[in-house]
């Protein structure tokens, strides 16, 4: 089954909220920066500590920024899903998993599985970019090869974490998309979901890759990651219209 992406309605959406588009992009990147910056801080008032505390604190600072940074950019997703022809979302529905205790206990409980799965994903793509080099090192292959091995790897990389967050992309939207489906009936809806439309998802995700490999440019990632966000929203959509006939 091929899924109907109307590219007319996608630049439409796209139009409508680019008035806010800046201002999420600012907030995402002074989270960033504040990360950065405390954790610069941190090294050295904790310079004096032995090896292992100092690890535990400064892990243990990083997953709290994590978990900040995912809570808006989850904040963010689901303001871009929500928008539509026949409506006008708030700016303030980034902070939506903030707004009240259960939707914040909701993130909680989705959070980990998800963190845990990026984390194999980046795992996984370091393992081929260490295996590459060495092998290019032991066998002492020219450098010429460099500029075009390192356009490659980060292509079959992002190729490789299409194919293996498919799940997660899924389970992502479909708990943005509906506050009261548990985060159990999430995996298992998503589940169905991959058996029976697999390679279609993997297809149609195809089609932003160009924008994915645009958005690691920075600059240009203040433009297509609130495209990809969009163009992902109405795929998600047009999935959950044939998969969840009433969501529950």
């Amino acid at each position: 089954m091929n899924f109907i992406i109307d590219k007319n309605e996608i630049s439409f959406l796209y139009k409508k909220s680019s008035i806010h588009t800046f201002t999420i992009i600012f907030i995402i990147l002074s989270i960033c920066l504040a990360m950065i910056f405390f954790n610069n801080i941190l090294i050295i008032f904790l310079d004096n500590l032995n090896v292992f505390l100092y690890n535990v604190i400064i892990f243990s600072i990083n997953i709290m920024f994590l978990f900040l940074l995912f809570c808006i950019i989850m904040g963010c997703l689901k303001y871009f899903y929500n928008i539509d022809s026949d409506s006008n979302k708030n700016i303030h529905d980034i902070f939506f998993y903030y707004k009240t205790k259960k939707s914040f206990i909701r993130f909680i409980d989705f959070f980990p599985v998800l963190l845990i799965r990026i984390l194999i994903y980046i795992s996984l793509s370091s393992l081929l970019f260490i295996f590459f080099t060495k092998y290019f090192f032991i066998n002492n292959i020219s450098t010429k090869i460099i500029p075009i091995f390192i356009p490659l790897y980060f292509s079959l990389s992002i190729l490789f974490g299409i194919f293996f967050l498919q799940r997660d992309i899924i389970n992502t939207f479909l708990f943005i998309s509906n506050d009261d489906i548990s985060i159990k009936n999430i995996y298992l809806i998503s589940k169905d979901i991959l058996k029976i439309y697999r390679s279609n998802i993997f297809y149609s995700t195809l089609k932003v890759f160009p924008f994915i490999i645009l958005s690691f440019l920075i600059i240009p990632s203040f433009f297509t990651l609130p495209y990809i966000s969009i163009y992902m929203s109405n795929l998600t959509k047009n999935i959950f219209k044939y998969v969840i006939k009433k969501p529950s």
